[in-house]
């Protein structure tokens, strides 16, 4: 069973620092991050996620709406977003916010040398409106 972790300002701090409750599950646990709709939400919410990781230092996690370049270590979880998006909806407006929550990424062009580029979506754009592309280090192998 999966422990899903969606990371930011507020549960980062306690994570880093009881680092050793975490180790003793670390193949059950997913981290991840929350699309916001606003920018201020954004800044006031996401953290810096290759920082995170570095001082985190945890093998076996497993990553969910995060590249793998943010933390080669980790395993990659996929969902589809795009497919079944405007299922049940009528309203214009409601699809905009879904796509936009859901499905507006983007990545550096520096990503285009990364072996995982064609597996990748990228970053949610208000996470890259925060900071920016610095964070995407293509992985060129294995």
């Amino acid at each position: 069973m999966l422990i899903q972790i969606n990371l930011s300002k507020n549960n980062a701090p306690w994570l880093l620092k009881n680092r050793n409750l975490l180790l003793k599950n670390c193949e059950n646990l997913l981290f991840s991050v929350k699309n916001y709709y606003s920018f201020k939400e954004s800044n006031e919410e996401y953290i810096n996620l290759r920082g995170f990781f570095q001082k985190l230092a945890i093998n076996r996690i497993k990553l969910l709406n995060i590249p793998k370049c943010f933390y080669p270590e980790a395993e990659i979880i996929t969902e589809d977003t795009f497919s079944g998006l405007m299922e049940n909806e009528t309203s214009i407006d409601v699809f905009v916010k879904k796509f936009f929550l859901e499905c507006y990424y983007e990545k550096s062009l520096r990503c285009k040398k990364c072996i995982y580029d064609s597996k990748c979506k990228g970053m949610h754009i208000n996470y890259l409106r925060v900071y920016g592309f610095k964070e995407f280090e293509p992985i060129i192998d294995l």
